[in-house]
């Protein structure tokens, strides 16, 4: 199935999981569905902003909240053809109207995910002579020919978030650090795992804000990102918290970090567990440290005896 423009954005398919589904949605007029989705926005909105929601959670929501505003859309649709002057205000203003490019863009992603693509691409049009960067992305990606489309839609959320974060390194390159972190945080939020890596590791140095820093680091631990479990494992062990930097540098090693397991296979040595040693340097010199292959050759020797 075809991915869609919301995964390029998001970085995650919002689109199944949830446990909902359309016939199930508990309204039977157009602003009744809208008005629930609202408030299910606000809710949605102050969660994120108290930091209370997990990513699946957040992810759920989102569907949900989309699932309401669609229902809302198709009953505001038929009401107004039968004349009802409320649900027409609502449809013009809600789904119809858009005066800046982030509400352009919106519902841009909405129709697109109905498969409306003609009015799809009018709103990522208008959001992008709004300068609404990504639409513009969008905007260039629908212009490329059918097979070549094809291959960015399957590939959009990897493709755009990698083009931010080379921004990013070259914004860092030309000294512009404030540009950098712009861009590092549009590929973050795209689903980049090293673009959250990066802005965390900036805010850590360079702002000296640990508290923001490790909600990035948690961000890109969660999309895979074994630096970013990395560095969570070392601000546990600057706190002294032993439990927490084993489970995250077993985390970032087991994403690939082959410095992770070799630091891990020396842990181990000094709490002389051989089992978990041998598989820790086992692990790093399978990963190509060469490190870890020469204490691996050693605990190998050893265990012959």
């Amino acid at each position: 199935m075809k991915k869609t423009i919301l995964q390029m954005i998001a970085g995650a398919c919002l689109l199944f999981g949830s446990g909902l589904y359309a016939d199930e949605i508990n309204c039977k007029d157009g602003l009744a569905c809208w008005d629930i989705a609202f408030d299910m926005s606000e809710t949605l909105d102050d969660k994120i902003y108290k930091d209370k929601l997990t990513e699946v959670e957040k992810n759920k929501m989102t569907t949900e909240i989309h699932l309401y505003r669609k229902k809302a859309y198709f009953y505001l649709l038929k009401e107004c053809k039968e004349g009802k002057k409320d649900s027409c205000v609502y449809l013009k203003e809600e789904y119809e109207s858009c005066t800046y490019g982030t509400k352009c863009y919106e519902l841009g992603v909405f129709f697109h995910k109905i498969e409306d693509e003609k009015k799809a691409k009018i709103y990522f049009e208008k959001a992008c002579k709004l300068k609404h960067s990504t639409s513009c992305e969008i905007v260039d990606m629908l212009k490329e020919s059918d097979e070549h489309k094809k291959f960015l839609l399957d590939n959009s959320m990897l493709i755009l978030s990698q083009a931010l974060f080379r921004k990013g390194i070259n914004a860092s390159k030309n000294g512009d650090n404030e540009l950098a972190v712009k861009y590092y945080k549009k590929s973050c939020e795209a689903g980049l795992p090293i673009g959250c890596t990066a802005i965390g590791k900036y805010i850590y140095e360079k702002r000296k804000n640990p508290k923001e820093a490790i909600l990035y680091f948690e961000k890109s631990c969660e999309l895979g990102g074994m630096l970013g479990c990395a560095f969570l494992g070392d601000i546990a062990l600057e706190k002294g918290d032993m439990k927490t930097y084993i489970q995250m540098y077993d985390k970032a090693c087991n994403l690939g970090f082959s410095d992770a397991c070799g630091k891990l296979g020396l842990l181990y040595t000094k709490k002389d567990n051989f089992d978990k040693t041998y598989f820790y340097f086992k692990k790093s010199c399978e990963l190509g440290n060469k490190k870890g292959c020469e204490y691996f050759d050693i605990i190998k020797g050893a265990s012959s005896f």
